[in-house]
């Protein structure tokens, strides 16, 4: 075995000499450009000395050596884009071989360096679903800079942090069925799986057909939202694992229907009931009542705050709760935004105890739109929810907000 220097000119039109053992096979080798390079092995198809009409493998068919390939010290390696899949599979797959050229790893020194740097599929005038072109529900056609932003979601979750991201207005995201078999193709249609966009897998979905949210699209927008009707409708995620944490950031973006019933009304909760015994949980509710808005905490003990709205319903907020068991005061463990203002003081109603105790948050299912699939259904509709398992900063935060407020009608 002996270590060779491979050249190759990579999916982002990077040239760079890599060193490997000249014992690794071509799906090795594949699979190492692939890691330098950010992005799947099932992108790639490497031109083995640079000679396409005689030498293109793509990725998973070969287990032969380089060296058996005549790979020496000085051998150079093209690859080209793989053409395999959906054009839905195609359009992101090129999307994500120019946002990591965009991003040139962090090196803002690099010519091909962009601070827009992140693509938000959405933005686009037109995007696939499978194989069928769909308008977006971006309206405006071509624009200078789309589909570049400085920030998404996503980018909360980089080092791992747990948590979920759900973006209704990607109807690339939404499915009519559980198994994701069956996409969401046009307003009116009923939602049993919404992916989470977060990297963490936490997808929401819900199996009894008559309980399944509604696709919701503004007759004569762009603007796509899931549609709660307070009887029966909610989503649920599998269990999310935040019993290394005791802060959390949530952030949601709703609209109360005009004719929501009185009463607490959850848009999301972690867990069955955080004003029963379940240690480490939260609510974020949405009632239509003076005290329009309220958020639940709970370590060992349960507190909450209230909070009125500044405009009638029906009205779009973007609520953003800040959540850290076992802070010093009530005021420092629960602190609630509403539209960008953090609620405190006399705007405030609380109630429970004086605290929420102490302890790290649980390992429970996330739910949207009802207490644990049997109370307190919410009548509206969602643009969005991001829940991170760590304390964002104030420029995240805002970021978050922003990016909410870019999807309200």
């Amino acid at each position: 075995m002996a270590n060779i220097d491979v050249t190759y000119k990579g999916l982002t039109g990077i040239e760079v000499v890599l060193t490997v053992a000249n014992t690794l096979t071509i799906d090795g080798l594949i699979s190492a450009i692939a890691s330098n390079e950010g992005l799947p092995t099932d992108y790639y198809k490497v031109s083995l000395g640079g000679s396409p009409d005689k030498n293109e493998v793509s990725y998973g068919d070969s287990s032969a050596t380089i060296a058996s390939m005549g790979f020496v010290t000085g051998s150079r390696a093209i690859c080209s884009p793989s053409q395999d899949g959906t054009k839905q599979s195609r359009m992101i797959q090129k999307l994500e071989i120019a946002q990591e050229k965009r991003q040139a790893n962090g090196d803002t020194t690099k010519r091909y360096y962009r601070v827009k740097n992140t693509y938000d599929i959405t933005q686009l005038p037109t995007q696939y679903i499978d194989n069928v072109a769909t308008n977006n529900l971006n309206g405006g056609g071509l624009q200078l800079g789309r589909p570049w932003v400085t920030f998404l979601p996503k980018d909360l979750f980089a080092a791992g942090e747990k948590g979920i991201w759900f973006d209704p207005s990607d109807i690339t995201s939404l499915f009519q069925d559980v198994a994701g078999t069956i996409p969401v193709t046009a307003s009116g249609q009923t939602v049993a799986l919404m992916k989470d966009k977060s990297g963490n897998l936490a997808h929401a979905t819900q199996a009894v057909a008559i309980s399944r949210p509604t696709y919701y699209v503004y007759p004569g927008t762009g603007y796509g939202t899931l549609q709660f009707d307070g009887i029966n409708d909610f989503m649920v995620t599998s269990a999310i694992n935040f019993t290394g944490t005791a802060v959390m950031t949530a952030t949601t973006g709703f609209q109360v229907a005009a004719t929501a019933t009185t009463g607490p009304r959850i848009v999301v909760e972690l867990g069955p009931d955080t004003s029963a015994a379940n240690a480490g949980t939260f609510y974020i509710t949405g009632p239509a009542t003076t005290l329009d808005h309220s958020v639940g905490l709970r370590g060992t003990t349960w507190a909450y705050a209230s909070f009125t709205n500044h405009t009638a319903n029906p009205n779009d907020d973007i609520l953003t709760a800040q959540l850290n068991i076992g802070a010093a005061t009530k005021e420092l463990e629960l602190i609630p935004r509403l539209n960008g203002i953090v609620k405190s003081g006399a705007g405030l109603t609380w109630g429970g105890a004086a605290n929420a105790g102490t302890g790290n948050f649980g390992n429970y299912a996330l739910y949207i739109g009802a207490r644990s699939g049997t109370s307190l259904f919410f009548e509206g509709k969602l643009y969005g929810a991001v829940v991170r398992g760590a304390t964002s900063t104030a420029p995240q935060i805002t970021a978050t907000e922003d990016w909410v407020t870019a999807r309200l009608y």
